[in-house]
């Protein structure tokens, strides 16, 4: 089976992830879909949240071989999540890593909340807001320490939604005519 790109657009709440998914979506690219991949965050399951991400990862390799079109998913989870993924599967995996400017991403996860995002996140004396601040350093640091072919960062903080899916857009269609371009070499 040959695996088409598959698009990880990852990253903390407040970063813009379901906007810029929003976008794509109703640009209705015959290139790829998009899919809600915050369904496989499983905090009630410990342990299981890497399995969980394996097997969705696998619906949407499938997903993509049965329509013809790439898969891009948002989600709000870390790359490493993915380390145990085959590696003719992981070549395919690009990871678009979102991230904010410190003060830009506490206003918006206030703006988007209100009072929730001052309250404690379960099991944490951090607040919500605190979280996604924390988590964007993450991601930042983890891009920077662990350069991966397939991954690239996207900075939001002064990006309109049409801006930031753009870049999306123009990476996600890189990669794909890039794929397709192999394939037909492959063919030749």
């Amino acid at each position: 089976m040959i695996y088409k790109p598959l698009f990880c657009v990852c990253g903390t709440y407040g970063v813009g992830k379901l906007a810029i998914a929003n976008n794509l979506i109703a640009r209705k690219s015959n290139q790829y879909i998009v899919l809600n991949g915050e369904i496989t965050n499983t905090p009630f399951l410990p342990g299981n949240g890497g399995k969980m991400r394996q097997l969705w990862n696998d619906v949407c390799f499938d997903v993509a071989f049965q329509t013809g079109r790439s898969v891009v998913y948002y989600i709000n989870s870390y790359v490493d999540v993915h380390e145990n993924i085959p590696d003719e599967k992981l070549s395919q995996m690009h990871f678009i890593t979102l991230i904010c400017e410190e003060s830009v991403l506490r206003k918006r996860v206030s703006e988007k909340w209100g009072n929730f995002a001052t309250n404690k996140v379960v099991g944490s004396e951090m607040s919500w807001a605190e979280m996604a601040v924390l988590r964007n350093r993450y991601f930042k640091t983890y891009h920077d320490e662990h350069p991966f072919r397939n991954m690239i960062l996207i900075d939001t903080t002064d990006m309109t939604i049409d801006e930031a899916a753009n870049q999306v857009e123009v990476y996600i269609k890189q990669q794909i005519n890039l794929f397709n371009q192999q394939i037909k070499l492959d063919a030749d």
